[in-house]
């Protein structure tokens, strides 16, 4: 085991825990920034964040509306499911309409 090496990513995960919490505990005091950013950002046209942040962000970006659009998407076919489900279940057996059957066994 290479003792040096072991103390040199222990360093590093140690420096970049201390400056990831000493962010967060600068900025969950000022808690309106985030959706002015997030507003920002959302009503920015491509070709600005393309041209201020570059490629990434706007793949970036692309990747969270679609994700947003597919959670939606997929609750939204998850509850019209449970709906059609809960209506063909909970129909009353004497509305079933046998008039259509033919054919079959008689007593």
């Amino acid at each position: 085991m290479n003792v040096s090496a072991l103390l040199t990513s222990a360093a590093i995960n140690v420096g970049v825990c201390v400056l990831l919490l000493s962010l967060y505990s600068v900025l969950r005091k000022q808690p309106s920034n985030l959706s002015v950013w997030i507003l920002r950002a959302w009503e920015t046209p491509e070709d600005e964040i393309l041209a201020v942040g570059g490629l990434d962000a706007v793949v970036f970006l692309r990747i969270i509306i679609f994700s947003l659009r597919g959670v939606l998407g997929l609750l939204h076919s998850y509850v019209c499911f449970c709906t059609s489900s809960e209506l063909l279940w909970t129909r009353d057996a004497s509305q079933t309409d046998t008039s259509r059957v033919t054919g079959g066994f008689h007593n």
